[in-house]
């Protein structure tokens, strides 16, 4: 495993967070960090195995399999950590080619906004400079805009080494008319023709989040595994591979904006209200919702009318029947 060269000396280095699953590796990573100096503490509740002090640092076990490191600035705790990754395996699968291409798309389920498709183009020279930055970010958590703005600042350095990204979004409009699945392809699809143009079959490999993909853009996929590039597609691959981790924040990050632009437009906010989140588990936004339509107002570009919740308010029943793509 190549070593990090990351100066951490001084500079607080975020958490981090393995699952470990077979106990025999629980217990080299607790005989490791006894050989290299941790003092034993007492657990400080019923859910902890074991916790481990080394230098600023606390390494806890716990009884769900996960082992966490707290944030730390000394250099022997990243090299520590590595150690671990060489034991359980790092958060994320190592490179395997020269190029990593990571896809993800942000805002599938909401009822407000586009749908953000994005395609991140990663050399594997900056892997490990980046890793760190990311193994803690969760894109499935809803945070201030602040929040993705600083994460978003911490990566930025690297866009001027190589690292770069590509968007579609999908209109509100075309989500109410056709089958979602059918435009993910598309958009995709899209996005990866643009890259092949500046791409060497052989050196890349293209990581796919599974969301059902079809016929058009699982057949260039297969085109392009049997030119030799090498082809991944699976379930919350965001939570395994780094180039997709990368395009799912750079996703909720574009989102964000979108949806800030939308709840500072005065003329968006109605009875002391803004849009809030667009998520349905977001009480903001369905009171918005129900607030808007009682006023008889047109509903805005940005909500998907097809939708349960807001056929709901409008007090209609059934799906909408969508059309296929021509």
């Amino acid at each position: 495993m190549l070593k990090s060269k990351r100066k951490t000396k001084g500079i607080m280095i975020p958490h981090r967070r393995w699952k470990i699953l077979p106990l025999e590796n629980a217990e080299k990573v607790r005989n490791l960090l006894l050989e290299k100096g941790g003092k034993e503490e007492k657990p400080t509740s019923a859910y902890e195995k074991w916790r481990i002090r080394f230098k600023n640092s606390t390494f806890i076990l716990y009884t769900t399999g996960t082992l966490y490191s707290t944030p730390s600035s000394e250099k022997e705790v990243e090299e520590l950590r590595e150690e671990i990754d060489q034991i359980v395996g790092g958060p994320w699968v190592p490179p395997t080619r020269d190029i990593l291409i990571g896809m993800d798309e942000v805002g599938k389920g909401e009822i407000l906004g586009y749908i953000h498709v994005i395609g991140v183009y990663l050399p594997s020279r900056l892997f490990h400079e980046i890793s760190p930055l990311l193994s803690v970010t969760d894109t499935k958590q809803t945070h201030s805009f602040p929040y993705w703005e600083k994460i978003f600042q911490e990566i930025f350095p690297f866009f001027k080494k190589g690292l770069y990204f590509l968007e579609e979004r999908i209109h509100p409009k075309e989500i109410d008319e056709f089958n979602i699945n059918q435009l993910l392809d598309r958009a995709y699809t899209r996005i990866l023709n643009k890259f092949l143009r500046n791409l060497k079959f052989k050196a890349t490999r293209i990581t796919i989040d599974d969301y059902g993909i079809g016929k058009e853009l699982g057949n260039l996929l297969k085109n392009l595994e049997d030119k030799g590039m090498e082809v991944m597609v699976m379930p919350k691959a965001d939570d395994h591979y780094l180039e997709v981790r990368i395009a799912s924040l750079l996703g909720k990050i574009q989102r964000e904006k979108v949806m800030k632009e939308i709840n500072e437009r005065r003329g968006y906010q109605i009875r002391g209200l803004s849009p809030g989140s667009g998520n349905t588990g977001d009480k903001n936004t369905m009171e918005w919702l129900k607030a808007w339509y009682n006023s008889g107002q047109q509903w805005p570009w940005f909500v998907r009318q097809s939708f349960s919740p807001v056929r709901k308010i409008e007090g209609k029943t059934g799906k909408v029947k969508k059309s296929s793509l021509p």
